[in-house]
């Protein structure tokens, strides 16, 4: 864990070609709880990069998934490292 504020990890929201992002529209449409939750996974990648299962597995090919469990779901935010 990073005690000094940094984060090993930044976190960038896909941008389409006309500045959008499809990402951070999802997340705005949850739910607050569902919405924190899923803020909360993220935030601990960043800090506590590397990091494994169950939070955070891997696709290869430097392709990673964050698996936030929501009540009856789960969320999947992929990222490459």
């Amino acid at each position: 864990m990073v005690l000094n504020g940094e984060r090993p990890l930044a976190v960038v929201f896909f941008q389409t070609e006309a500045g959008n992002e499809p990402v951070r529209s999802w997340l705005h449409g949850l739910p607050k709880e569902e919405r924190k939750a899923i803020g909360e996974d993220i935030l601990t990648v960043q800090f506590a990069w590397p990091i494994g299962k169950p939070l955070v597995d891997s696709f290869g090919g430097g392709l990673w998934e964050v698996r936030s469990h929501l009540k009856g779901k789960i969320a999947d935010a992929l990222y490459p490292a």
